[in-house]
Parts: C-alpha cells; sequence; structure tokens
C-alpha cells in the first residue's frame, strides 16, 4: 500500500510526494495540517487509526489551518467505521474515499475511482469492486451467494487481475490450499467478512477470524465496536472476548474518551448496552 501509493504511483504520474514519519500528535495534533498549509497538499493518504487518534482532539487544531488546497483524503489499510468517516468528512469538508485492498492484492480491490465514477462515496463503505475484480459474497457455511445486506465472506472469481499475488516462494501447494481451497470453488478468499447495499457498495466487517461465541451467537468485535463508537464521547474503542463460565465467552471494551470528555454517564451507557 505505501510502495503503491506513495512512492511508485505518484513518481509514474510526475507528481511530487511528501511522506510524514512521525506520531499525528507531536509535536501537537495539528502537525499534518501545518504541512498541508505549508506545501499545499491537496491529496492526502492516511488509515483510519490515524484519524481516530486526532478525533480525541478539538476540532479547532485542524480548521485554524489553511486547508483550501486539500481536495480529496484517501484512507486505506483498515475497515474505516461510519462515525469515524462522518467526523473526518464534516470536519476537513472535502470528499474521503476509503479503499480495499490487501497486501496479496497489491493495488485496490475496492474504491470509487475519482474521476472516473462519479458515484458519491458513502460513510464507511470502501464503494464497489475495481475493474478487473469479481468479487462475491459467499455465506460462510453453504458456500451460497449472499443477498442484499447478508453478512457474508469477500471472494474474488479467479482469475485475479494483474498486480494480484501469484504464489507462495517456493510452496505453491501452500497457496492454493490457503487461497483457493474454500467452498470447492475457484475464489481467491479474502478472509474478510462484507454485506453490500441495494445499490452495490460494499461494508468490510473485519477478518473472519475477529469472532466472539457468546452463548453460541458468532458476533465479530468490528460490529459492536461500530456502535460504540457512535457514542459521541467516545473516541477509540476495541473489542474483545473473554471466558465466561454460563455463555463461553463475554464481550468487554476498552473504550477511550474524546480529550476532556469523560464516559461517566450511567444512563448513556444503559442505553448502548440495549442497542447493543
Amino acid at each position: 500500500m505505501g510502495h503503491s501509493y506513495i512512492v511508485y504511483a505518484p513518481l509514474l504520474a510526475g507528481m511530487a510526494t511528501i511522506v510524514y514519519e512521525g506520531l499525528p500528535t507531536w509535536p501537537d495534533c495539528g502537525v499534518w495540517w501545518k504541512i498541508v498549509e505549508k506545501y499545499q497538499v491537496n491529496r492526502m493518504f492516511s488509515a483510519p487509526t490515524a484519524i481516530r487518534v486526532l478525533k480525541k482532539f478539538p476540532t479547532a487544531q485542524i480548521r485554524n489551518h489553511d486547508l483550501s488546497s486539500l481536495e480529496v483524503l484517501y484512507l486505506a489499510g483498515e475497515p474505516l467505521d461510519e462515525p469515524t468517516a462522518a467526523w473526518v468528512t464534516e470536519t476537513l469538508g472535502v470528499p474521503v474515499i476509503d479503499n480495499y485492498w490487501q497486501t496479496e492484492s497489491g493495488w485496490p480491490i475496492m474504491a470509487l475511482a475519482r474521476d472516473l465514477d462519479d458515484r458519491p462515496s458513502r460513510l464507511g463503505s470502501p464503494g464497489v469492486p475495481m475493474y478487473g475484480y469479481n468479487v462475491q459474497l459467499l455465506n460462510e457455511v453453504t458456500g451460497e451467494p449472499c443477498g442484499i445486506n447478508e453478512k457474508g465472506m469477500l471472494v474474488i472469481e479467479g482469475p485475479l487481475p494483474p498486480g494480484c499475488i501469484q504464489t507462495i516462494w517456493g510452496d505453491d501447494a501452500r497457496f492454493v490450499k490457503t487461497y483457493w481451497s474454500l467452498f470447492n470453488r475457484q475464489v481467491y478468499a479474502t478472509f474478510d467478512w462484507g454485506i453490500r447495499d441495494d445499490e452495490g457498495y460494499y461494508f468490510i466487517l473485519g477478518r473472519t477470524d475477529d469472532v466472539i461465541n457468546i452463548a453460541g451467537h458468532r458476533l465479530g468485535t468490528r460490529e459492536i465496536e461500530e456502535s460504540i463508537s457512535s457514542y459521541p464521547n467516545v473516541a477509540e474503542v476495541a473489542v474483545v472476548g473473554i471466558k465466561d463460565a454460563l455463555k463461553g465467552q463475554v464481550a468487554v471494551a476498552f473504550v477511550i474518551p474524546k480529550q476532556g470528555d469523560t464516559l461517566e454517564d450511567r444512563e448513556a451507557a444503559r442505553d448502548e448496552e440495549k442497542r447493543l
């Protein structure tokens, strides 16, 4: 991802690239926006985690800078939750385009190709399959195609387009067994959960192994995290499963509030428990 978007592609397109190495909060949480203002950056690429870190701080740290040159923010590397997407879109006032891809793919599997696809971005969605990818959602048990808004495993019908992984060095059999042997079909398994809405937009729900089993119910940790992160005082949240004698596992959430806020509103916490 870093090679493709930060090094090779900009060079091929004759573009100048500024690479910032360091925390987005040091020496203060305005460091990125000082760079955008100083060098008139028009396209920016980062990861959702960095945006969630910045979400903890007052938006004045961003809005106090002249960001008129900035045209678009691209995000990738992990699922972009809807509350974070809404916050950064409103704060920056520019399109926020999520990308979905893997190390194995080498370039986006899903995105909205700016200047080629005029569909609006949708909060929490990386968009639609890119050219050359025949993406499917399959039921994890039956292997049958999923319906609209039905959760399934994201797979790609072969052959894969150019740029994607072709084998594992010195171990072709392992490559086939790992990626191409599910569901007795010639499909490449991403091992990610996803859903597709009625307009063809996809939403990534996390890795298939990020699942906890509570009283026989298999729940994705990201789905719980996204629900909690929509609470206005929450900056970051991580959910894990711990052993429970009665239910097998229970979910535990580690929550970081926004700077200057607290999470001591018991009534709001009870409302969130009911919503979950």
